[in-house]
Parts: structure tokens; C-alpha cells; sequence
């Protein structure tokens, strides 16, 4: 697992992404652009492009608040937690290493849905540029992607849980 400056450089640069995407994209969007597709990458849902921008930022920061304020309830509550062999995880003497493992999973899964979000903007943002408006399916593969990433580092949290030391 990445170690805490790792993950939270890797967060510094999704949102450093994030802002470089709106300040090249924003000048030359339209006022109004495409803010939701349909399964077919068809624009549905048409809002002024300072409303896209402040929707995909919003997001974004929430987020980046939703991860530290998690741990800081699971330190505070960890009898709530549900993780594999509790007790032996929760001791004492090992609480403090649980606590960082889950914290970086935390990390690592708030950075891959942060590389959601900037990867979706970057999508929304070209649909926009394209007279025809269409995402095509590339959006369900990134879609895909990320569950596939998320789904994988649940599975080895619970694998490393699983494990007695």
C-alpha cells in the first residue's frame, strides 16, 4: 500500500489536474454545456458551464473532506468497524497499525474515485467541444475501470484482515 505522502501527493495532483482542465477548458466551452449523457453517450442534460465546473469541483472537495473526517470517526468508534478477526485487529498493541491500514485503503480508494471525477470531467469537457455532443461508450469503460480498481483494493483490505499475524 502507498504510504500516507504518497496517496496524499497522488490527491495533489488529481486536483491540480482538475483545476488545469478548467482553466484551458473553460474559456472555450459554450455557456451552455452537456452536464448528463444517457447510456448511449447522448446529452440529455444541458446547465450553464460555471454549474458543471462548481458540480465536479463540489464533488471533488467533498471527497477530500469525506476521507480524513471517515478516519477520524473510525478511530473514535472502532468497535463499529466491521473488519475479519476484530478482536485480534483491534488489541491494543495492534490498533494503531490497523487504523493506518485502513486509513491508506481509504486514501487509495478516495484518489481512484478523485481520478473518476477528473477522468469524467476530461470526457464531459471534449463531449463539449464535439458539435454532436456524444461521450460514445468510452465513459463505461472508465466507469468499468473503477469499480473493477475499487472492488480490488476492498477484496485485499479484506484478505489482509483475514490474516492472523
Amino acid at each position: 500500500m502507498l504510504s500516507h505522502r504518497a496517496a496524499y501527493s497522488i490527491m495533489m495532483i488529481l486536483i491540480g489536474i482538475y483545476i488545469l482542465q478548467c482553466y484551458v477548458y473553460y474559456p472555450i466551452l459554450p455557456e451552455y454545456v452537456a452536464t448528463h449523457f444517457n447510456f448511449s453517450g447522448l446529452a440529455d442534460r444541458w446547465s450553464p458551464k460555471i454549474y458543471l465546473i462548481f458540480s465536479l469541483g463540489s464533488v471533488m472537495l467533498l471527497i477530500i473532506l469525506l476521507i480524513p473526517g471517515i478516519t477520524i470517526l473510525i478511530q473514535k468508534f472502532p468497535k463499529n468497524i466491521n473488519v475479519p478477526n476484530k478482536e485480534f485487529w483491534l488489541a491494543p498493541d495492534r490498533r494503531e497499525l490497523t487504523m493506518n491500514i485502513i486509513d491508506s485503503y481509504l486514501l487509495s480508494i478516495g484518489n481512484t474515485t478523485l481520478a473518476l471525477i477528473v477522468g469524467s470531467a476530461q470526457m464531459i469537457f471534449q463531449a463539449n467541444m464535439n458539435k454532436t455532443v456524444n461521450m460514445g461508450s468510452s465513459f463505461l469503460f472508465l466507469v468499468l475501470g473503477f469499480i473493477i480498481v475499487t472492488l480490488t483494493l476492498v477484496g485485499i483490505m479484506i484478505k489482509k484482515f483475514s490474516k492472523i499475524k
